[in-house]
């Protein structure tokens, strides 16, 4: 099985696996982007016309890295505790393709909520969107990056520590 088809149909299975939380991650992911375009500004003030770009922009980022890091490793211990993993692991494919695949999914929850803070930060800001072509690469590289910590850090402390839902140990002791 060639390795185009492998992630076509694990991307598929994912979505499938996750259909009851796709629709809760989507809206959760909008209603977090509101939080953080709505509530940065009151714990950290505004500096000026100056400062407004900057704060702009840090939004979809955050929104991206939570879910890498906050979704990710509990769906992965999730999938570690249901056998999901281990079964997904003897398939004859590439592991990496399964990565991709699943940050394929998890990057079709996020993209909502992170247009919409974009859209909503723009407006809060009164700042006039010019996009650039960079935008998709600068994406993709920020949820390959959460989205792999998020998928490495259950996985590691699993191995150290069996009682990771309580205790994660950073040591090998």
């Amino acid at each position: 099985m060639s390795a185009l088809r492998s992630y076509r149909l694990l991307v598929t299975w994912q979505a499938r696996r996750m259909r009851m939380f796709l629709p809760l991650g989507i809206m959760v992911q909008a209603l977090f982007a509101l939080g953080i375009v709505a509530g940065y500004p009151l714990l950290f003030p505004d500096d000026g016309p100056d400062h407004r770009p900057v704060s702009g922009d840090r939004r979809p980022v955050i929104a991206l890295v939570t879910m890498g890091l906050v979704a990710v490793p509990q769906m992965v211990s999730a999938a570690k505790t249901e056998g999901t993993l281990a079964y997904m692991r003897s398939l004859p494919i590439p592991r990496v393709v399964y990565l991709l695949a699943d940050m394929t999914v998890w990057l079709a929850v996020v993209l909502p909520g992170v247009v919409f803070a974009v859209i909503i930060g723009s407006i809060r800001f009164g700042l006039d969107l010019q996009i650039s072509p960079l935008v998709v690469p600068a994406v993709i590289l920020v949820a390959l990056t959460a989205t792999s910590i998020g998928y490495a850090w259950p996985l590691w402390c699993l191995r150290w520590s069996p009682t990771w839902p309580v205790r994660c140990s950073w040591s090998s002791s």
